[in-house]
């Protein structure tokens, strides 16, 4: 795993710092309206935020988390630039002690991070009838240039079906064109208050 220091210089020499969210985020609308209004949303690996002022953009109220200081800087920079509040938090998102509290988030995005440890603490920081909205890489980006490359990062087929069981899943992709991901939009069994 790179540490904060690596990502700290990859942001600084202009990588990973797209504002143009994911198209799958992007094709979520219509789920968000099974949020209330000012919903609560973390985004794992935030990066240069681009995810986190676009749910900022739809009223939700977002945290967004990062290993990488100067990621969270180019966050808060570009959220100022949007007028839009986005909460940030750097966080190791794969430390044994990590801490989120249980059901406290209506929604939780993740996009190209996989730290496959995680996904119980997150299952539980989701509220119920939360939304657990992710996307990555799947071993089918093997076919691809590019990163990852480690089997660590890399989903195998129906792994993220796999680790959403028990959550209603309203809508899943694997895909393999130009790169292969696989993404899922599921609700936690509740009813959100």
């Amino acid at each position: 795993m790179a540490g904060a220091a690596e990502w700290d210089a990859r942001f600084r020499q202009g990588y990973h710092t797209d504002t143009v969210p994911d198209p799958f985020l992007v094709g979520t609308q219509e789920y968000l309206d099974l949020l209330p209004p000012g919903a609560s949303a973390l985004d794992l690996a935030c990066g240069a935020g681009r995810h986190a002022i676009w749910l900022a953009q739809r009223g939700l109220r977002v945290t967004a988390v990062d290993l990488s200081p100067e990621a969270l800087a180019k966050t808060r920079l570009f959220a100022k630039e949007r007028a839009v509040a986005v909460q940030c938090r750097q966080m190791d998102l794969e430390s044994p002690d990590l801490e989120l509290e249980n059901a406290s988030f209506d929604l939780i995005l993740g996009v190209f991070f996989l730290h496959r440890p995680l996904f119980p603490r997150l299952l539980d920081a989701l509220k119920p009838g939360g939304l657990l909205l992710y996307k990555t890489y799947t071993t089918d980006q093997l076919q691809y240039p590019g990163r990852p490359r480690h089997p660590m990062h890399l989903l195998e087929p129906n792994e993220l079906l796999r680790i959403v069981d028990g959550l209603r899943v309203w809508r899943y992709e694997e895909c393999s064109q130009g790169r292969g991901t696989a993404a899922v939009i599921a609700q936690k069994p509740g009813v959100l208050t």
